[in-house]
């Protein structure tokens, strides 16, 4: 059948099994103080991609309200797994002899001016580059402070909106 067409792991060095994907990611950063007080960044980070190359299999999401199964009969679950997934199952698998996935890339740029010695203020955006498992759902833009109110107190806030989120209010006390 398809679902045994994947190649299994098997082997390992040592105490760690094989790897069952490699791959290669790479991160480019630019940090700069102006006129010592204003510091801005950027960087791109997750580049590149995994290839996976065992046990690498495809699952075809399925409606269960139209889904007739008999399930299981016993308590040897393992055993029975051929029932739940194959032809007649609720899950439809097909083995894959390999399979790449792109990292989630995303960019981000930022700068913090120190407005006097007690004040510090900053703004920051984060960009997905692709939509990949892992990927924010769109840019995150944010802003915040830092306020010295003595030395041995510092109170933060800030304002974020977008990503995975609608918005956040951070607060810190420290």
């Amino acid at each position: 059948s398809a679902a045994q067409q994947a190649r299994p792991v098997t082997g390992g060095s040592g105490i760690f099994p094989a790897p069952v994907g490699k791959g290669f990611g790479y991160d480019f950063g630019l940090n700069a103080v102006l006129f010592s007080r204003l510091k801005i960044g950027a960087s791109i980070i997750n580049m590149g991609s995994v290839k996976w190359t065992g046990n690498v299999y495809t699952v075809k999401d399925t409606v269960l309200t139209s889904t007739t199964n008999a399930g299981l009969n016993n308590y040897n679950v393992f055993g029975q797994l051929g029932n739940l997934m194959g032809k007649n199952g609720m899950l439809k698998l097909a083995g894959q002899q390999e399979r790449v996935v792109q990292l989630p890339s995303i960019g981000r740029f930022g700068a913090s001016l120190l407005v006097s010695k007690k004040l510090e203020v900053g703004a920051d955006l984060v960009v997905p580059f692709n939509k990949v498992p892992g990927s924010i759902n769109k840019a995150i833009i944010s802003a915040g402070g830092d306020y010295a109110v003595f030395s041995w107190l510092r109170l933060q806030a800030g304002f974020v909106t977008g990503g995975n989120y609608d918005f956040l209010i951070p607060v810190g006390v420290l």
